[in-house]
């Protein structure tokens, strides 16, 4: 697999993890996926119907999220402080199941990295109920870009409702844990719906044009190159204390030299620490399972393609 570049846009191809139940320590990301894929291919070989249009006998294809819009969760909340959370927004809430779309789950881990973040995803979905308190629906806001030639991108708020229905392979908590969490599904089916559907959505995308249309605020492409292009330690020290949101693509050769990261895939830069006295990536991976080792920022150029930095502000 190749990277596919939209003029400076690295769009990552995004594999879904497929509904991992367990960690697996030491696995490869190509094991991984192997297992994951196993474990949606016994779901799927167990699927009798689609959607709800009351009939039995309508096949549920893999790859056809639109078609499989029938899963709903019980008694939803939109946060709630769950176990290790540090708060009730936390990026441990943000999973990425079977659709392709880690480029907008690693814009919506990156948001929870900070309190300026957390307040931005609070203040971007408003429940909507009955006069029982019943949820009916969410309404979420989005922002259209506006680009034109030498001069500066202008966002239009746009606000999305949602109905409380999602694809199968949906974002959010692991399957079976019992957990009723919704907001990063919600925003999930949101990101869907201002990009066409499902489908249109999980077949990989742009990471930095995720940040500005979750956010409406402008975000910097960083591209790397094995002598140009460097994003240092201090420019990430900064972005991250200024409370903004970073993120990496990977390359599609990354497996050959890290068995521990992904081809083509979007991860969240959390910060820095110090390895045998040099500086190195702490990274997170938006499937939410066996996190990568950190990344020395003397082997980023070799191993990823571009860096984006968004903000809320």
């Amino acid at each position: 697999m190749s990277n596919r570049i939209d003029g400076r846009r690295i769009q990552p191809h995004c594999e879904g993890s497929g509904s991992p139940a367990t960690e697996t320590v030491g696995a490869s990301a190509r094991d991984l996926r192997a297992l994951a894929r196993d474990r949606l291919d016994a779901f799927a070989a167990g699927r009798t119907t689609g959607p709800p249009t009351g009939t039995d006998d309508i096949q549920c294809p893999d790859d056809d999220f639109d078609r499989c819009i029938d899963r709903t969760v019980p008694s939803p909340r939109l946060w709630i402080h769950q176990g290790a959370d540090a708060d009730a927004i936390d990026r441990a809430d943000v999973q990425q199941h079977e659709i392709g779309d880690c480029y907008v789950m690693a814009v919506l881990a990156a948001l929870t990295n900070s309190p300026e973040g957390r307040n931005f995803l609070r203040g971007a979905i408003t429940e909507n109920t009955d006069a029982a308190g019943r949820v009916l629906s969410y309404t979420v806001t989005l922002h259209q870009p506006q680009r034109r030639w030498f001069f500066p991108t202008t966002f239009t708020p746009l606000r999305v409702d949602v109905a409380p229905v999602y694809a199968r392979g949906h974002a959010g908590a692991r399957p079976g844990d019992g957990s009723n969490e919704v907001w990063v599904p919600v925003m999930e089916r949101a990101y869907a719906q201002y990009a066409g559907g499902y489908n249109a959505m999980g077949h990989g995308g742009s990471i930095a044009d995720a940040m500005e249309v979750v956010t409406g605020q402008p975000a910097r492409r960083v591209a790397l190159r094995p002598l140009f292009g460097r994003y240092g330690p201090d420019d990430l020290q900064r972005d991250l204390l200024a409370g903004r949101l970073v993120a990496i693509a990977s390359r599609d050769d990354v497996e050959q030299t890290r068995p521990d990261l992904v081809p083509n895939h979007a991860y969240v830069v959390t910060g820095i620490e110090q390895q045998a006295g040099k500086p190195a990536l702490r990274l997170w991976n938006p499937w939410g399972i066996v996190q990568p080792a950190p990344v020395p920022f003397d082997k980023m150029n070799s191993l990823f393609v571009q860096v984006d930095v968004g903000s809320v502000k």
